[in-house]
């Protein structure tokens, strides 16, 4: 729990914030869910994800 709450820091994510995780069908993004609800942070997994999302041109897309 100590290693993952360090790492998660790094990036600065942290409990205060909402997280939502994706991945291209929402499977994967299911273990990542599982491990940030058990470390106490407020996560939601998008069981759509990418597949859904890119599909409605009339949602956002941020390019990074």
């Amino acid at each position: 729990k100590n290693e993952l709450s360090a790492i998660l820091k790094q990036y600065t994510i942290n409990t205060q914030k909402e997280i939502v995780v994706y991945c291209p069908g929402g499977a994967r993004s299911a273990m990542a869910y599982f491990v940030l609800r058990h470390l106490g942070y407020n996560v939601r997994n998008y069981d759509g994800s990418w597949w859904d999302w890119s599909l409605n041109s009339k949602l956002p897309i941020e390019n990074s």
